[in-house]
């Protein structure tokens, strides 16, 4: 399973069911900043890495690798991610704006 981190306001690090562009994954929303930040992204770390996480998606930017790698946890490379995941993610656009996937043609581009 994929794991995705996003940084939120008042977000405790609990990992919970989420879903990305029609892709299944483990969200942890968590609030870095502040006296109780660390330990938030550990707990979401900790959370992630118990649901059986091993990659993560992370806001660019992150500075918690250090803490992560020793949970276990890897990045994923986006580019590589998204070329992978290209078929899924272009069929739940589709099915998002209601077009069946044999009437539709698609185009992927990237910078």
């Amino acid at each position: 399973m994929l794991g995705q981190l996003t940084l939120a306001r008042g977000g405790r690090g609990r990992a919970e069911a989420g879903d990305l562009y029609g892709l299944p994954v483990l969200l942890a929303r968590t609030d870095p900043e502040g006296l109780w930040g660390i330990r938030r992204l550990r707990r979401a770390g900790t959370d992630l890495r118990r649901a059986g996480v091993l990659r993560v998606l992370v806001p660019r930017g992150f500075q918690g690798w250090g803490l992560w790698e020793g949970l276990g946890l890897r990045r994923i490379e986006t580019e590589h991610f998204l070329r992978a995941q290209a078929l899924p993610l272009a069929l739940g656009a589709l099915e998002r704006r209601g077009t069946a996937p044999d009437r539709a043609t698609v185009a992927l581009r990237g910078g």
